[in-house]
């Protein structure tokens, strides 16, 4: 850790403001060379402000620089947002944000007819996409503390009756490019009277009272890192003193401190029921432990009082060797990089070498008492999301099921007749609304096998979508294990008789079974009925998609620049290799069965 991330360490630590303000500054003033050397991906964002937002965009600096991103600012003058987004202001135009944020709050509000109102803040999100192409965070608004009616107020038509219904309509009816940063739900965690503090407002039109602007900055910072793909996807565990009382290889699973018999076990109860929750939607589980496997199996299977299962699960290391090994061993078995995972255990001896060994691993600092377990890890937002697709919701059966199919494999000594025998069929085809949410967040997300890493919001892959310039290919597939769902995306730029590859990516669940072949044997068909007689491609590399390097290679293009790497060859000439998999149309997808 180099001199200035201890600073913003500590100044965060402290809550020190005017230090994360300093330090802020000496960010900004990163040369392209400093950022290249701390490998930081650039991101640009607009503050169209209702309220002042200098020192916001400060720590907003400071926070995505702490996530690898070098945020480039825009400041538009406070309560102004309203005409430079009608206007097409050219200095918002010509800046390009990633992410427009809109800094508002209940001070803003212009009519007490609802309808009226929402539409006003539906108009706005409108023209911020045709304008500027860009994806929307907005405020919601907070509930006030001065009440009219008391506890009346949500009886009668009151201010607090209409932000409410406000708040709820404006949700229902965002299209997937608008964004909430949840401030009702802040200032009611942080309580209102310390959230709002009018004095703030009243002498430097601050959105919040000045020490909660770090909270306020980092809620924003979740939500950004949520759109770009950035959020956690995997949480390791310990055992022992984590996820139940006491230690199992000594006291066996009846002796496990779990349960409503006493404080303490409803305590480490209530953390396995939410972490049950953080699987049910996505995010994958795994096992790190310093115990025998054996015993790790027993305590699963004969306590009782256990919310969590051994199948709940995608992997287990239980052994005696050292954690961060361990971590590094879960991640090539889960095909998961370690920059998506969190590391809890009770132990600070143990978290310390994991940061040591692997400083891009999340390690939560667990609190003595397990009541404040669940709290700690929730206020924290590793696993922050801007939307749930279908596949989010399948991800922890999708993974279970690897343990099938490796189980499969040991039975085969041709690995080809292995891949035969999982019986998969996959779809290929064009982008739809149906699809989309789940493309983009592949966009997105996907870092190892990328051609070009190059990421796109929703506005822009619509665009692209209506366009006849390029071609847009979406796979899904099954086998007679699991659905795996949408899981690989091909993007091409068309000029005349040419493509161009600009994107090609694949989930790394789907590695090793051939599916890259198959889409390119299904791409070589669309580009010979579209006419196309010249295909281009390059591979741009980054720290994590080294795996990709050689793939165009492989396919038969031709290098023809070496850095940066290109390639080319005549459709005609390519020969794809062939795939165990048999391709199905999208209605029959879901209806085919696999002996078909």
């Amino acid at each position: 850790m180099n001199n200035i991330d201890v600073q913003i360490k500590d100044a965060l630590e402290k809550n020190n403001i005017n230090a994360l303000i300093n330090l802020s500054q000496r960010v900004a003033s990163m040369s392209q060379e400093e950022q290249a050397e701390r490998k930081l991906v650039k991101k640009k964002m607009a503050l169209l402000g209702g309220y002042t937002t200098h020192y916001l965009s400060h720590l907003l600096r400071i926070l995505f620089y702490q996530q690898g991103i070098y945020l480039e600012i825009l400041e538009c003058e406070a309560g102004a947002f309203e005409s430079l987004i009608a206007s097409k202001d050219q200095t918002l135009l010509k800046f390009k944000p990633d992410v427009c944020y809109l800094c508002v709050g209940t001070d803003h509000l212009k009519s007490v007819d609802l309808e009226q109102e929402a539409s006003r803040w539906r108009d706005l999100w409108e023209q911020i996409k045709q304008n500027f192409h860009c994806e929307i965070i907005t405020n919601n608004f907070v509930e006030p503390i001065d009440r009219i009616f008391g506890n009346f107020e949500k009886q009668v038509p009151s201010q607090g009756m209409f932000i409410q219904e406000l708040n709820q309509k404006l949700r229902e009816h965002a299209p997937s490019y608008v964004h909430f940063c949840d401030m009702d739900f802040l200032a009611s965690c942080y309580g209102k009277i310390h959230w709002l503090e009018p004095k703030w407002y009243d002498l430097a039109k601050l959105p919040v009272a000045f020490e909660m602007l770090p909270a306020y900055a980092d809620n924003i910072c979740r939500v950004s890192q949520a759109l770009w793909g950035r959020s956690k996807k995997c949480l390791i565990l310990d055992l022992d003193n984590t996820l139940w009382g006491g230690e199992v290889g000594e006291v066996g699973a009846a002796g496990l401190t779990i349960g409503d018999d006493n404080g303490i076990g409803e305590s480490f109860k209530r953390f396995q029921i939410y972490i049950k929750q953080l699987k049910d939607r996505g995010v994958i589980l795994a096992i790190c432990s310093k115990n025998d496997l054996a015993v790790v199996h027993s305590a699963f299977s004969d306590s009782r009082e256990m919310v969590l299962k051994r199948e709940d699960f995608a992997c287990i290391k239980a052994n005696w060797q050292p954690k961060h090994e361990n971590i590094m061993a879960i991640s090539e078995e889960l095909q998961i990089l370690t920059d998506a995972m969190v590391f809890i255990d009770d132990s600070a001896v143990e978290r310390d070498s994991v940061r040591f060994f692997l400083p891009e691993v999340a390690v939560l600092d667990l609190p003595e008492d397990p009541a404040d377990f669940v709290r700690t890890l929730s206020l924290k937002g590793y696993f922050e999301t801007t939307s749930l697709t279908e596949e989010d919701l399948k991800r922890s059966k999708n993974y279970s099921t690897d343990v099938q199919r490796k189980h499969l494999h040991s039975q085969f000594s041709d690995y080809s007749l292995y891949l035969e025998s999982l019986e998969m069929w996959a779809t290929f085809e064009d982008f739809n609304e149906d699809q989309l949410p789940r493309i983009v967040q592949l966009i997105n997300k996907t870092n190892q096998f990328n051609l070009t890493t190059q990421r796109y919001s929703e506005a822009q892959v619509r665009d692209m979508m209506a366009s006849d310039q390029y071609i847009t290919k979406f796979v899904k597939l099954r086998d007679r294990f699991s659905d795996s769902g949408l899981i690989s995306v091909i993007v091409l730029n068309k000029n005349s008789d040419e493509a161009h590859i600009d994107t090609w990516l694949m989930s790394c669940r789907v590695l090793k079974r051939g599916v890259e072949n198959f889409v390119f044997e299904q791409l070589v068909q669309e580009l010979k009925k579209e006419g196309i007689k010249l295909l281009k491609g390059r591979y741009s590399p980054t720290a994590k998609n080294t795996m990709v390097k050689d793939l165009l290679g492989e396919m038969g293009l031709s290098q023809i620049e070496k850095l940066p790497m290109h390639y080319r060859a005549a459709v005609s000439s390519l020969q794809p290799k062939t795939s165990k998999i048999r391709r199905v149309s999208e209605n029959e997808f879901y209806k085919r069965s696999p002996n078909a």
